[in-house]
This record gives C-alpha cells, sequence and structure tokens, in this order.
C-alpha cells in the first residue's frame, strides 16, 4: 500500500472524534431537558431554602440553615416525615409479599406463551388515570360503597365500616398503584435464572426450599432490592392520594410542603422538600453502591 493510500485512510483518531460528536448531539436534547426542568428547578428550590420571606411575602436569600433549624424544632414535620416514611415501607413491604409470588408464577410456573398476556394485563391499571383510580377508591371504599354494599349484605356487619378518610386506605390505594412496579424487576430477575442450576441443585438431593433459599432468592436480590427502590422512593413523596384519600388523618409529608408553597413560605417548603429529597437520594446511592443496574434488567 502507497504513502498516499495509506494517508487518505481515516484513522481511528478521527473516527473516535466523530463518534463523540454524534454522541454529544444525541444526548444534548435530553441534557437540555433535564437540565431546564430538573436541575435549574432544584438548585432554585434549594437556594431559597438558605432564604426567608418576610411580611410582605419577599424572599430574601441570607444563606443561614434557619429553616432547617426550624423543621428540626418543630416537632410536627418530623413526624410527618416519619409518618410517610413508616407508610412508604409498609406500602413497599406488602408490595413484596404480594409481588414477588406473582413474579415468580410468571417466571417459574406460567407457560411462556401467556406471560406477555398476563404481564399486559398486570400492567393495564397503570395506563389509567391516577386521579381517576384515586377517586374510584372512594366508590369502593366509602360509606355505602361496594365493600361496605357486600358486607352489609353478607351480614357480616351491622353498620358500614369507615373504610376512607384515614391511613389505612391510603395504604390500600398505593399497593395497587405500586404493586406492578414491585412485580417487574422481580420478574426479571427470576427469568434470568439458568434452569440448569435448579436441576443440578434437585439432582445433588436439595428440596424445593433449599433450591429457593440457597438459588432462587439470591439471584433475585437485585430485583427485590429495585423493586423495593421503585415502589419505596415515589410512596415517599406521594401527594394526590393522601390528600383525596387520607383526610386529616391520612396527611402526609408531601402535603406538608404544598402548604408552605400554598400559604407563599416558599423558603421552608423549599427546605422541607430538600430534606426529603436528600433521604432520597441517600436510599439511590445505597442501591447503587452494592448492585449495578446490568443485574436486574440483564443488560
Amino acid at each position: 500500500m502507497s504513502e498516499q493510500t495509506m494517508g487518505s485512510w481515516p484513522g481511528p483518531e478521527p473516527a473516535r472524534r466523530r463518534r463523540r460528536a454524534f454522541l454529544a448531539l444525541f444526548l444534548l436534547p435530553p441534557g437540555l431537558y433535564i437540565l431546564i426542568f430538573f436541575i435549574l428547578p432544584l438548585g432554585i428550590m434549594g437556594t431559597y431554602s438558605f432564604g426567608e420571606v418576610d411580611p410582605s411575602y419577599q424572599i430574601h436569600l441570607t444563606g443561614t440553615l434557619k429553616q432547617y433549624l426550624r423543621f428540626v424544632t418543630t416537632p410536627v414535620y418530623p413526624a410527618l416525615l416519619g409518618k410517610s416514611l413508616a407508610m412508604a415501607a409498609g406500602v413497599t413491604v406488602l408490595s413484596l409479599l404480594l409481588g414477588y409470588p406473582i413474579a415468580y408464577a410468571l417466571a417459574r410456573i406460567v407457560a411462556r406463551r401467556w406471560r406477555e398476556v398476563l404481564l399486559a394485563l398486570l400492567l393495564l391499571p397503570s395506563w389509567t388515570n391516577l386521579l381517576i383510580r384515586t377517586y374510584a377508591w372512594i366508590i369502593i371504599l366509602g360509606q355505602n360503597g361496594l365493600v361496605n354494599y357486600a358486607l352489609l349484605r353478607l351480614g357480616l356487619i351491622q353498620e358500614p365500616l369507615s373504610l376512607i378518610f384515614n391511613t389505612t386506605a391510603v395504604v390500600i390505594a398505593l399497593l395497587c398503584v405500586y404493586l406492578p412496579w414491585m412485580v417487574l424487576p422481580i420478574y426479571t430477575s427470576l427469568e434470568k435464572i439458568d434452569p440448569y442450576l435448579l436441576e443440578a441443585g434437585a439432582n445433588l438431593g436439595a428440596s424445593a426450599v433449599q433450591l429457593f433459599r440457597r438459588i432462587v432468592l439470591p439471584l433475585s436480590m437485585p430485583g427485590v432490592l429495585a423493586g423495593c427502590l421503585v415502589v419505596f422512593i415515589p410512596a415517599i413523596g406521594t401527594y394526590l392520594t393522601p390528600m383525596i384519600l387520607g383526610g386529616t388523618r391520612g396527611i402526609m409529608y408531601a402535603n406538608a410542603i404544598n402548604n408552605q408553597f400554598t400559604i407563599l413560605d416558599w423558603p421552608f417548603g423549599s427546605a422541607m422538600a430538600m430534606i426529603l429529597l436528600i433521604i432520597v437520594l441517600g436510599g439511590m446511592v445505597l442501591y447503587f453502591r452494592f448492585f449495578r443496574i446490568e443485574d436486574v434488567f440483564g443488560l
């Protein structure tokens, strides 16, 4: 090959620069979207959390921790945060207890030709607007709702039960909302398990319980933890469902944040939101400290 021909052949460095330029152009629109509608608002909110509001509702950026100290020294707000964390943990545990058997049945028991259909049916309620689904629970759990009507007709109760406008109604509604998102990552992890591992364990004399405890459960843990993360994080900051179904006894931390912005106390509302954000980011950091996204989705 002549020197002139070799000089016209594109080297690895120009090709690498072209790939980088193409990747930058490809990532520019979503990057700008995240910057403008996510990072920038968070930065503004974080800045407001170090300010104060005067009687004329003007915000002054003082650079102090007054709003965070106000949160710590006002018992009702840490109590609301603890209540929301407990509720989110309860929804997560219930979703796991119900979702794992569903995911296991879909991945290991149901015939492959039916799995896609059943997964679509599982996700079908998520295609309905959340507001509509939340109001539907009033029809189901209300004083004259379907549950009370059925119990009265069966003679199991003498008067309608109080099933809404409390934390129980909120947990039931959130469980219905987030259960599919617990099932999906667990199902993905279970489906990835090599059946020859189970066959080898059975040939070595392991019982069904031992196979589950020593093979299935450890290999499905990335999906379990991913499902818990996917359910727990949005459940902490849920706002609409407690507002509609919770009543005064079901108010959660996100509702208290909204109240601060409603009364134009943006610095304190921003501080409350930043505290919640720190908790959420802490959970994500802990998860990705021990697991990779590839472990869950098999990338």
